[in-house]
């Protein structure tokens, strides 16, 4: 049901103090904001001291609101990143049992070039100087 146009706090008191004060609320924030524009306009230096002390006073309250936002903020991230670490997760788990084959296969090939060797009976030789010489430039 919609609500009556007639809204009138009418013989409640809580209703016409309610009324009352926010009228005198409206009225004191307006004549601040006139006040406040002013002297921004009339007197800058002024207004920069009462620009700083102002923000002395809030600094406490509006630091402790930036934590509060910083730590709503880092929930979707959160959770993202706990998403993602994961998906990362089983990516890395695949690739290391992609490299655990490899490194098993490079093993046989290792097992094997060794048994090929003896069969051959090659031997690594490190080849040793013939000549060695110095270069003279003329």
């Amino acid at each position: 049901m919609a609500p009556p146009h007639n809204r009138r706090p009418g013989f409640s008191r809580r209703a016409q103090y309610g009324l009352f004060i926010g009228y005198v609320v409206a009225v004191g924030g307006a004549l601040v904001a006139v006040a406040l524009l002013l002297l921004s306009t009339l007197n800058p230096p002024a207004f920069a001291v009462v620009r700083g002390a102002f923000s002395e006073l809030v600094t406490p309250i509006a630091s402790g609101a930036d934590g509060v936002r910083r730590g709503v903020s880092g929930i979707p991230s959160g959770i993202g990143s706990f998403w993602g670490v994961r998906e990362e997760n089983a990516r890395l788990k695949a690739e290391l049992e992609a490299n655990k084959k490899l490194i098993e296969h490079a093993r046989v090939v290792t097992r094997d070039n060794r048994r090929l060797r003896a069969l051959a009976k090659l031997r690594d030789r490190v080849a040793d100087p013939v000549v060695a010489a110095r270069i003279v430039y003329a």
